[in-house]
This record gives structure tokens, C-alpha cells and sequence, in this order.
């Protein structure tokens, strides 16, 4: 952590400045860390209440019902409406004040909800695990009455974590899931201690007031712990924080546009969540009657915690880290560094989290053992599978996180709802079907191969829509990387199970460390030689390609610390090259350094964007990303994102934006506003939310106290008539403020040149982009040099012209150091950042001076300068060397 820095002269409480590359590292030791203590909290609760169905199912039940409850109700209505309003208090004059009000009623609000829950409990189980009844059904209420209080304090964690995030201060938020595990370890310990280990199973008629006081009691004050362990680095911040009943003035009106939206993906996702819960709530029902040990929500509880190791070291991670570029690009209007971000982000994602799931996957049994070494091998034959139904959409998990990050820079989260509606109902079909085909050994792991399958489809509808919203993002290449990659992880896993059945998967040591020590060589062993097998197979079906990502990971894992901020990268990651170096045709990956990390292009010191600007609209991300990972029972919260402000690029604006100063409100440009008859969701969001609240309590009034074989379908029916008298309430819609004017089309005035390189692959000098217009003939841009010299129309070397407004273009003129041969460029009227799309404008052949004159004159915001062939030249090689561009 760095120091705390003190408000300044006028009351604003301003954000700390860290590297990108500090904040990540923040975040990924305290997950790794969390995810660590998890894995042993995990074995303690299994050699507590055992492995099976009885009371580890009930108490896992009533422990995940917490974050279902947050997620689904105070998150959505926090993160989305009142944490934007948090993150903008800090950047106001007596923002203070307002932050203490703003605090008080979420405070308020999350008091409400869990009273309301505790109140509601029989339902809240019979709505998650339907199948419950008899002891089981009452040792889960009793449970949750223990459990739910967590809300509060799960809601109290989060609001305090967004505003040391906003305060530039990420490590206590990410750290504090660790005081939480330790005071659960310290608990189960106790429960060891005093009552010794369970065995299989721990069935639930002998349980004692006493053991549910130290097993659910310590589960919620590690929740309580996790909280107010915040208030210490707040205090140090600078942030004062009082109670402040006087609500009058908070205003909502300029709550976040894609709240709505939000609430209604979290609703789609909560389907899944419900559809897993009550075919693991059956799998545990059928083992309570009959005897039988099968996979349940034990073991779905801890296969989940195991896959959300990649998802939250690796897609979270680089996705977090890329967000803030790609909100910013977005806003620059700078479409191609977009698309740059977004094709490096889903393929490092791919690769990474493939070549995990291959090793995990592979080591399967060995890994169960090792998290749970009190079991004997039938527990782990019992989990593994469980595991390995789950393990495949870790990829999957992995892009759409990065494609919701695309969208919400975009401030457009209707596609994120609309992506998840189909994979969803997948779900269901796939769960439910098996459960009323298969026998209730697979119920549990048709359930987890459904969420596989969910995930999978939302993936490539996730690939395939962004793409349409970037035009630059290329589908089919991501889509051939992740079959790449795919074909990689079969061949590594299959010789990696191979390889385990030579030795035997399982430890059968009869000590509790030597099974732990038998588990973990075996898959210590899995993970080396499957990790070969992978890179051996990339480096076959792709040698270029699997050549360059692993130098550039190596590289980047070498050189520690971030570069220095008075050392810019380039935003490609290219470097200079000597003239006369030849380069392959070759399809490489981008750099790591594209994920977010010191990938900057070099130029002023520019003010940062204030936080109002990056976080009004993005808190909505947060509640999605907890949301597609379902229930994480260990380190819950959100992951923070670090905005923080870097050296950045000299500002350059496009068409009909200008200039906005420190602390202003970002205008959206033409084509990224929505349209104005667009509704405004807060009010919708809020009168929603209380609708749910009002039908919570009249289903807990009716079920408190319900019989345990009570129906959940008789409450629904007798209050229907009641639900019915909450109609629609006021919309709470404001007029849209009036569109400015369109500027009249003026002369030509060149505000920005990107270079689009054959293959996006960053090589052919962006760098050096301003020499085109920088007046000097001395200085120039150069392409490389190609053997193959030519180019299909989607993958020319391209030259992005942006103008300062929109402008009539009748002549286009460039100067070729050589410029013989066949060489030929072709002008087109660029379209949403594209230089390759648009109508064609004209096409000329290439000379040492190359004036091109358009039929009639064109007014655009932007052009496209295609090279379909490279002319020849000075030194004889085909290859554009251009000194100086001219356009009228």
C-alpha cells in the first residue's frame, strides 16, 4: 500500500496514483492468497461435518444463501444506483457530507433486506433447495438464521472497498477476504478441537445448538471481521465516516443508464444459480434417504471453488486490467486500439486458462485429495467428476468477462442481457433433462456440464457480438485461436491422464499428510508434464505464433517492476526496427503488455480522467462479473477495478467532440450516444426492487413457522391476489436534453493518423504516424516490407485519417520515397473506426507522388487509406515509405 494521501485546498477527496502493474498485483496476491486459505478452510469443514449429503449440505446451502441474496437484491441495487453516486461525492466540494448520507441509507437499505431474509429463511431454502424436508430442511433454517446476517456486512464491505478503490487504494479491498478465512479456519479448528472429525457423513438429528454456534457463527463473524477491517485504511485515507440520517438532497436522477439492464441480467443469471442449487438440493435429498454417497452440493461447493482459482488469477485479472484502456479508447473514438485490447485480452485469456483447465482437469482426483486429504478416495472418485464438468467453461467465463467490458465502455449493457438469455435456457434444458433421465449419481454432474455448456455458448455469442459492435474485432480469427488452443488442451490432458493411470490417481496412504503428500506429487507431476504437451503441440500447429507469446510472458515475468513513467511504450508494443530487417508473414499474438500493462503510447502528460467520468457508468460491471461466476464460498465480494491514472497518449479528438476539462462530465460523441427516446431505468430499477422487497415479506409472513413439508407453489397462489395490487408506479423519466447542433462541413484538418497493420498485428510503425503530417520531408512512416504483396481487402495495411469535424475531402495527395511498381491505394469513407469498410471513394495507382482526385467531393469524419499492393521502394524491397500526406 502507499501512503494515504489527505484531501486537497477545496474539499475533494482526490485519488492516489499507482502503477497499473502494482494495482494488478495487489489484487491477484490477495486472491491468490484468499484462495489459499480457502482451499484449507474448505478441508477443515469437510473433515468437520463430512464429505456427503447431512449436515454439510445443509450448512453449505444455508452459507451460499447470503451472496444469492446480495447479488440478487442489495447489489443490484447498490452497485448500480447508489455506489455511482458514492464514487462522484468524492469529487465535489463538500462531498464528505453528502458521502456520510449516501452511506446511511445503503446502510439502511441492507438492514432492511437482511431483516427481511431472516425473516423470510423457510422460504429462501425452499426456493433454493425445494427438495428438502424433515431434519436436513430444519437444520438449513436454522443455519441460514445464523448465515444471513452476512448481507449486511457483505453490502458494508463492498461500499467501503469502492471507495478506497476510488480513493486510488486496492489492496485492503482485495486482502480482507483473507481476515475472513482465517477467523472461518480458527472456528472450524475449534469444532475439531472440541468434537473431533465426522467422518463420511454427519447426520443432521445429532447436531447440537453448541456445534451450530461455532460452525455458522464463525462463518458470520469472518464476514463481519472482512468488513470492518476496511474502516483502518478508510480512516488513513482520509474519508471520515458518520451516521447522517437527513436524506434530503440525495439525488438518484443521474444513477446509471444501464442499471436496468443490469438487474434484469442479474435476474437470467439467478435462474442458473437456482436451477444448480435444487438439483444438488435433490442429489443431497436422495443420498439423506437412501444411504448411497453421490456428488451433491458439498461437492459442487468446493469443485466451484477450484475452478474459480483460473477464472479469478487469470480472466479477471487481465480483464480488470484492460478495462480502463478500453473505456478510454472508447471514449477517444480510437476503434482500432479497441480492438487491439480486446483481441489480446481473449486470446491470453484462451491460452492461460486452457492450459489450466488441461492441468486441472488432467489432475482431477489427485487435486480432490489434496484440498480435502481427511477423505479417503471414494470421496475424491465422488467430486472429480464434478470438477471436470466444470472446468471447461473457464475459458468461456474468461472472454465473456472481457466482452461485458467492451459493452459497458460502450455504456450499452442491453446486448450483456440479451447474450445471456438463450445460454441460459440451455441450462436448464440440459440440467433438468438429465436429472429426469440419469440416475441421481450424475444429478450433480449434469447440473455442473450445464453450466459448461452455458457458459461455452455465451462465449462465442460473446465473440461474435462484440464483434459486430468493433468492426475491427476480427470473430473468425478469435474463434480459429480458441480451437487452436482447444486442440492443445485435448492433447495435453488425455497424455496427462494417461501418465496418472500409470501411477495410479489416487493415494491410498491411510494418514491424513501422507494421502495430502501422495495427492500432491502426482499432481505436481500432471501439471509439468501436461504444461509441455501443450506448449509442444502450440509450438507444432502454430510455431510463430507460440514462439512470440511465450518469449513475450517470459519477458514480462523477467522485468519485475512496471516501466517507468517517463519511458512511454508504444500503445502496439512494437519497437523501432532497423530499415533493411525483413519480417515472415507471420500471425503473431500481441504483446502482454496490450493487457493493460505499460501499454501506452508515447506523447504528453495529459490530466487523468476524473473518476466521475470513468466510474459513473461502469459500477454495473462489477455486479456481473460476481454474477456469471455464480456463488464464490470463500472470498466473496467484487474484484476492484484499478483505475489509475498513467502517462497517456496526447489527447486527440474526433468528429464533434471536444476538449473536456479535468472534472467535466465526458460527452459521449454521436455515434456512441444512445438513441434519445432511450428510458432511463433508475426509477424502473428502484420501484422493482421494492416490488420484490413488498413480495419477500408477504411470502415470509405466510411461510414463518411453515410446516417442513409446507408448498412453496400454495404461498405463491394465495398471494396472488395481493402481488396484483403492485402495478406499475411512476416512471420517473426525464426529457432528454435537445441534440447539438451538426457543425457545417469545413476544410480538412487532420486531428489523429492510426496505422492499421496487415494481421492487426502492430508491426508496421504506428509509431512513427506523425510524421505524415508533421511538415518535415526529412522524417517519414514506413510499412514493413512484404514478399507476398498482396492483400485481400479485410487485412490491408490501412491508414485511419481522422478529421477535427467533419470536412469535404476532394484530393487526397501523398509523397512516396520510391513509389515504382504496381502498387495501388484505394480511399474509402471509413466506417465506425474502420478503415477497411465504408464506400469506396477512389482507387489510383501508386507513383513518387500519388495525387488522388475523387469524382466529386465526400464529407466525412474520417478516411481510410488502403495499400491493396505495395509499391517498390528506393532500396528495390515492396514496402510504403511515405514523407508526407496532404489532404484537401
Amino acid at each position: 500500500m502507499t501512503d494515504a494521501a489527505s484531501p486537497d485546498d477545496e474539499g475533494i477527496l482526490q485519488p492516489k496514483q499507482q502503477s497499473l502493474l502494482r494495482s494488478s498485483a495487489l489484487m491477484a496476491s490477495g486472491t491468490l492468497v484468499s484462495r489459499l486459505l480457502g482451499f484449507i478452510r474448505s478441508a477443515l469443514l469437510i473433515a468437520a461435518l463430512g464429505s456427503t449429503a447431512g449436515a454439510a449440505a445443509a450448512f453449505q446451502v444455508a452459507n451460499t444463501l447470503p451472496n444469492t441474496v446480495y447479488n440478487l437484491l442489495a447489489a443490484g441495487i447498490l452497485d448500480a444506483i447508489l455506489v455511482p453516486q458514492i464514487i462522484r461525492a468524492l469529487r465535489r466540494r463538500g462531498g464528505s457530507e453528502y458521502l456520510n448520507k449516501l452511506i446511511t441509507l445503503a446502510g439502511t437499505i441492507l438492514f432492511g433486506i437482511t431483516v427481511l431474509t431472516m425473516i423470510g429463511a423457510p422460504l429462501l431454502i425452499s426456493i433454493t433447495s425445494a427438495q428438502y424436508g424433515g431434519s436436513i430442511r430444519a437444520l438449513a433454517i436454522t443455519f441460514a438464521l445464523w448465515c444471513l446476517p452476512q448481507i449486511f456486512f457483505y453490502g458494508v464491505y463492498n461500499l467501503f472497498g469502492e471507495i478506497l478503490n476510488a480513493r486510488g487504494i486496492f489492496g485492503p479491498y482485495m486482502w480482507a477476504p483473507v481476515v475472513n478465512n482465517i477467523v472461518g479456519i480458527a472456528g472450524l479448528g475449534a469444532f475439531l478441537m472440541t468434537w473431533g472429525p465426522s467422518g463420511e457423513t454427519l447426520p443432521p438429528e445429532g447436531f447440537t445448538s453448541a456445534q451450530i454456534w461455532v460452525i455458522a457463527g464463525s462463518a458470520t463473524l469472518g464476514v463481519i471481521a472482512q468488513a470492518l477491517c476496511l474502516v483502518i485504511p478508510l480512516r488513513a485515507s482520509g474519508v471520515k465516516l458518520r451516521l447522517d440520517f437527513h436524506f434530503r438532497g440525495t439525488d438518484f436522477g443521474s444513477a446509471s443508464k444501464v442499471a436496468g439492464w443490469t438487474f434484469a441480467t442479474l435476474m437470467v443469471s439467478q435462474l442458473g444459480v437456482l436451477s444448480t442449487s435444487n438439483l444438488n438440493g435433490a442429489a443431497d435429498m436422495w443420498s439423506e434417504g437412501t444411504g448411497v454417497a453421490v456428488a451433491g452440493t458439498p461437492a459442487y461447493n468446493m469443485s466451484f471453488m477450484i475452478y474459480m482459482v483460473p477464472q479469478s488469477l487469470i480472466a479477471v485479472t487481465l480483464a480488470t486490467a484492460i478495462f480502463t484502456r478500453l473505456a478510454n479508447n472508447v471514449a477517444n473514438r480510437n476503434f482500432k486500439a479497441v480492438a487491439q485490447d480486446y483481441h489480446t485480452g481473449v486470446r491470453l485469456i484462451t491460452m492461460l486458462s486452457m492450459l489450466a483447465v488441461a492441468v486441472l482437469m488432467a489432475g482431477a482426483v489427485p487435486m480432490m485429495q489434496m484440498v480435502m486429504p481427511s477423505q479417503g478416495p471414494e470421496a475424491a472418485a465422488i467430486y472429480a467428476p464434478v470438477l471436470i464438468a466444470l472446468l471447461l467453461g473457464v475459458p468461456s467465463t474468461g472472454i465473456v468477462i472481457i466482452s461485458q467490458r467492451v459493452f459497458f465502455a460502450f455504456e450499452d449493457a442491453k446486448p450483456v442481457f440479451l447474450m445471456g438469455i438463450v445460454p441460459t435456457a440451455l441450462q436448464l434444458i440440459v440440467g433438468w433433462t438429465i436429472y429426469f433421465t440419469a440416475d441421481a449419481q450424475w444429478w450433480t454432474i449434469g447440473a455442473a456440464a450445464a453450466e459448461t455448456v452455458c457458459r461455452v455458448v455465451q462465449g462465442f455469442i460473446a465473440i461474435i457480438w462484440t464483434a459486430k459492435r468493433v468492426r475491427a474485432i476480427s470473430a473468425g480469427r478469435l474463434i480459429a485461436s480458441y480451437l487452436l488452443y482447444f486442440f492443445a488442451f485435448v492433447g495435453s490432458a488425455v497424455c496427462g491422464r494417461l501418465l496418472l493411470r500409470l501411477v495410479s490417481p489416487f493415494s491410498t496412504s491411510s494418514g491424513t499428510l501422507s494421502r495430502f503428500f501422495g495427492a500432491s506429487w502426482r499432481l505436481v507431476m500432471v501439471a509439468v508434464v501436461v504444461t509441455v504437451i501443450f506448449l509442444l503441440i502450440l509450438r507444432l500447429l502454430d510455431p510463430e505464433g507460440s514462439r512470440a507469446v511465450t518469449e513475450q510472458i517470459r519477458d514480462r515475468l523477467g522485468k519485475g517492476p512496471s516501466t517507468p513513467a517517463n519511458e512511454p511504450t508504444p500503445a502496439s508494443g512494437v519497437t523501432d526496427e532497423n530499415l533493411e530487417e525483413p519480417e515472415a508473414l507471420t500471425s503473431q499474438l500481441q504483446t502482454i503488455s496490450d493487457a493493460g500493462i505499460n501499454a501506452y503510447a508515447a506523447g504528453a502528460l495529459t490530466p487523468p480522467p476524473s473518476w466521475e467520468e470513468i466510474m459513473a457508468e461502469e459500477q454495473a460491471h462489477q455486479t456481473l462479473s460476481r454474477a456469471m461466476g455464480s456463488q464464490d464460498p470463500t472470498a466473496t465480494g467484487s474484484f476492484p477495478r484499478p483505475i489509475t491514472p498513467t502517462r497517456a497518449p496526447q489527447t486527440e479528438y474526433d468528429v464533434n467532440q471536444s476538449p473536456h476539462a479535468r472534472g467535466s462530465a465526458l460527452t459521449p460523441t454521436s455515434t456512441l450516444q444512445s438513441s434519445d427516446n432511450r428510458f432511463n431505468p433508475t426509477a424502473i430499477s428502484l420501484v422493482f426492487g421494492a416490488v420484490l422487497v413488498v413480495i419477500a415479506l408477504i411470502f415470509a409472513v405466510r411461510t414463518l413457522g411453515a410446516p417442513a413439508g409446507g408448498s412453496l407453489l400454495g404461498a405463491i397462489e394465495q398471494s396472488e391476489s395481493q402481488q396484483s395490487q403492485q402495478s406499475d408506479s411512476q416512471s420517473g423519466e426525464e426529457p432528454a436534453p435537445p441534440a447539438p447542433p451538426e457543425p457545417e462541413a469545413g476544410t480538412p484538418v487532420i486531428s489523429t493518423i492510426e496505422v492499421f497493420s496487415w494481421n492487426d498485428d502492430g508491426s508496421d510503425h504506428p509509431e512513427l504516424s506523425g510524421a505524415l503530417t508533421d511538415g518535415d520531408p526529412e522524417t517519414l512512416w514506413y510499412s514493413r516490407y512484404y514478399d507476398a504483396n498482396q492483400f485481400s481487402e479485410d487485412n490491408t495495411v490501412s491508414l485511419l485519417v481522422n478529421f477535427t469535424e467533419e470536412a469535404k475531402v476532394s484530393e487526397v495527395v501523398l509523397d512516396f520515397i520510391g513509389g515504382s511498381g504496381e502498387g495501388e491505394v484505394v480511399l474509402r469513407a471509413a466506417q465506425d473506426g474502420n478503415p477497411r469498410a465504408g464506400d469506396v471513394l477512389a482507387t489510383a495507382a501508386i507513383t513518387e507522388r500519388t495525387v488522388i482526385k475523387l469524382p466529386e467531393p465526400a464529407t466525412l469524419s474520417s478516411l481510410g487509406i488502403n495499400f491493396t499492393r505495395m509499391p517498390i521502394d528506393d532500396e528495390g524491397v515492396p514496402r510504403a515509405k511515405v514523407s508526407s500526406l496532404t489532404i484537401n
